[in-house]
């Protein structure tokens, strides 16, 4: 069979190469299948998106490779859908090689999506194990060793739901989304968020939702109720404070010059200001969409 160039190339490892390509799902039917109903999604379909990031950083003589399974439903969130999102998640550990394995990103995506954790040892990976074994680098098998591929797992919020996907000028696309994170031993906190496409895994700025007065007389109503009618269920915490605390003085100088900017506005003078930062600098950039 014949093997593409790109895939050939995989024999060994290249600083901050990417490469992506359709597989075929050795899940299909199969009771390890983590994107069945049991899984949290509604199933991958035929074939599997496989996206493989070799480290920047210089290699060792022995290169380890790692694999992560994408969270069902979740194949079209950022962290694992772009190149930015996949090299945070494999500066994050020690490897100099990680491959993602998700559903393909044109499968549907729930408008609530849960998180579903894996079991421990996972199932999955003794399915996995034949491509993840193709995918390491010729160097892994030195002294005809068979490497071993951790199969990772990610974890954040309990409950996540897309709310608007904006594109700004400076900025690029943001997405606005609910989730609800875990604040144990507390019930669990709803927040309002900003990330933007660049720069998929950090938090720009969050908010505390609360429950509007219609919504929490149906004080039955669980987490994925509220986020799936967030619409109307949901509202900014009156008062509250921004999540980060690092945020408030940024909101609060906004506020005190709010009215000259905008008398500024009027008068047909387009205001200018300096953006310092990486969180900070880009938060004040996105007002511009």
């Amino acid at each position: 069979m014949a093997v593409s160039p790109e895939l050939e190339g995989l024999r060994r490892i290249a600083p901050s190469r990417f490469v992506s390509f359709s597989f075929p799902n050795p899940f299909l039917g199969h009771a390890a299948d983590p994107y069945g109903d049991g899984g949290g999604g509604s199933g991958a379909g035929e074939c599997l998106r496989v996206a493989v990031l070799d480290s920047p950083l210089p290699s060792p003589p022995v290169p380890g490779t790692a694999a992560m399974l994408v969270p069902a439903g979740r194949h079209r969130d950022w962290i694992f859908s772009t190149r930015a999102g996949h090299l945070h998640l494999l500066l994050s550990i020690q490897f100099s090689r990680l491959i993602l394995v998700g559903s393909e990103l044109s499968a549907p995506s729930p408008r609530v999506i849960p998180c579903v954790a894996r079991p421990d040892p996972d199932p999955a990976h003794a399915r996995l194990r034949p491509l993840l074994l193709a995918l390491c680098p010729v160097a892994a098998f030195r002294d005809n060793a068979v490497p071993d591929v951790p199969l990772l797992t990610f974890q954040d919020d309990l409950l996540l739901a897309p709310v608007k996907f904006v594109t700004g000028p400076v900025v690029g696309e943001m997405v606005v989304e609910d989730v609800a994170t875990d604040n144990a031993p507390g019930p669990a906190e709803l927040h309002r968020r900003l990330r933007f496409k660049r720069m998929p895994c950090l938090v720009q700025t969050q908010v505390r939702l609360c429950r509007s007065p219609a919504a929490a007389a149906t004080a039955s109503s669980s987490l994925v109720e509220t986020l799936e009618g967030s619409g109307g269920f949901l509202q900014p915490e009156v008062g509250g404070s921004l999540v980060q605390p690092y945020l408030q003085a940024m909101a609060a100088g906004l506020a005190v010059i709010a009215p000259s900017i905008e008398e500024s506005i009027q008068s047909g003078v387009r205001p200018r200001c300096l953006c310092a930062g990486v969180g900070g600098g880009s938060l004040p950039m996105s007002i511009r969409a």
